[in-house]
């Protein structure tokens, strides 16, 4: 199915390849050092310990990492794979390195993802592996116990008790709630979140990402009642067009410097909350539903680093590769998004204290990651899109909905 994808992906102009964070392309020298180039979506932060990790274990080699958001990620580093130009060791989802370890644009791997990991199903080809897993992540909503305190505000145990809760906060001249819009990833997750709760993780909508991957159903018939509820937090301002002009970093710095009262994120932005504001008194709640008993995270299996078949520091980067792997490796992944867990059974983790309101969701396996399982990834991008068209009043949500139906229907088409 994924014949027709590779054949556009590889048409894509230079302009799309430009996308890509840092210098890309092939590794180089750096003075006596060998240079590897890595992308991954998540923040470089997030990655420091595993770098200075790979950088002491190996010392001639230097790590060059590229960081790409999650609303480009898909389309620009598969592109430069298809060219063959890709980095030396690319992160990629379960379902894409799949892909390109059946058209052997990835390295079998299988001797480094041993006995070691936990196995998810589907890992294979042939039985052949082509990643080494990265840490688990999820993500929720972070809130200010001060400015709760302050306005003596309970922390919210269903989405009307969130709204309300905003409501209040507005109320008293304090802004509720902040989020990087300006790329649409922040808003799919932040819809899935009570899109999980209250139809993904139901009997009702456990087999949709399926069927919807298989043209079955379509998006715009079973989850309109849920996005209409979830944009209630659009209609209502707490999310509005201020929105769309900042990034998660400056949504970020709102939260730590107390001008916003809720952020949604993640594990991997512990650390930087931390490092920005050290003294900063916060906490994560979950994703929340009509019910408390439906509280969720959106999360899931991070996927894995991929080594990139053609890398023309084939060696250097399968050493790098044998680090992540490493119980060491594993460790410092989860070091820089703390909370965060590992595929690596002799690597522990524990939830930071300020994670306490998610250990009950964690611990009955309240997470999911919708689209992973969608089959196109070009879902992901059209659904962070006309969500922005929602925040901009442009777009009703049947029509947004609609849009990503026709995207889906559009690459089942061409991949027949």
């Amino acid at each position: 199915m994924k014949r027709f994808l590779a054949i556009l992906l590889a048409a894509v102009t230079l302009l799309g390849l430009a996308a890509c964070g840092g210098e890309g392309g092939s590794a180089g020298e750096n003075g006596d050092k060998t240079t590897i180039t890595m992308t991954y979506w998540n923040p470089q932060d997030t990655m420091q310990p595993l770098i200075d990790l790979i950088e002491t274990k190996l010392p001639d080699i230097k790590i060059q990492y590229n960081y790409v958001s999650n609303a480009s990620y898909s389309m620009t580093t598969s592109t430069k794979l298809l060219g063959g130009n890709a980095d030396d060791i690319i992160a990629f989802s379960v379902g894409e390195e799949l892909d390109y370890g059946r058209q052997g644009l990835l390295a079998d791997v299988s001797a480094l993802y041993n006995d070691d990991f936990t196995h998810n199903v589907g890992d294979t080809v042939d039985g052949k592996n082509y990643y080494v897993p990265m840490n688990t992540w999820y993500e929720g909503i972070y809130y200010n116990k001060d400015i709760f305190a302050e306005h003596n505000i309970e922390v919210p145990t269903t989405f009307d008790e969130f709204l309300a809760v905003c409501a209040k906060l507005q109320s008293v001249g304090v802004q509720p709630f902040t989020i990087g819009a300006k790329g649409g990833d922040s808003l799919v997750k932040c819809s899935l979140g009570y899109i999980t709760s209250e139809y993904l993780l139901q009997d009702a909508g456990k087999d949709f990402d399926y069927k919807f991957s298989q043209g079955q159903v379509k998006m715009a018939d079973a989850w309109k009642p849920y996005v209409d509820k979830w944009s209630k937090i659009i209609t209502e301002g707490y999310i509005n067009t201020d929105h769309l002009g900042i990034n998660d970093n400056q949504a970020m710095d709102e939260f730590v410097t107390g001008i916003a009262a809720m952020y949604p994120s993640g594990t991997w932005a512990y650390n930087t909350i931390k490092k920005k504001n050290f003294n900063m008194n916060f906490g994560l709640m979950p994703y929340l539903g009509d019910s408390p008993e439906n509280a969720c995270v959106v999360g899931g299996a991070g996927g894995g680093f991929c080594l990139n078949a053609k890398s023309k520091n084939y060696d250097a980067a399968y050493r790098v590769m044998e680090v992540i792997a490493s119980p060491e490796g594993q460790q410092a992944m989860a070091e820089g998004s703390p909370g965060s867990g590992s595929q690596h059974k002799d690597v522990g983790y524990e939830l930071p204290a300020e994670f306490a309101l998610v250990q009950d969701v964690l611990d009955q396996g309240r997470i999911y990651c919708a689209w992973h399982n969608w089959g196109d990834a070009a879902c992901f991008g059209t659904y962070g899109s006309v969500l922005q068209e929602l925040v901009l009043g442009t777009s009703s949500v049947q029509g947004a909905l609609e849009k990503v139906d026709e995207v889906a229907a559009e690459y089942l088409e061409n991949a027949e």
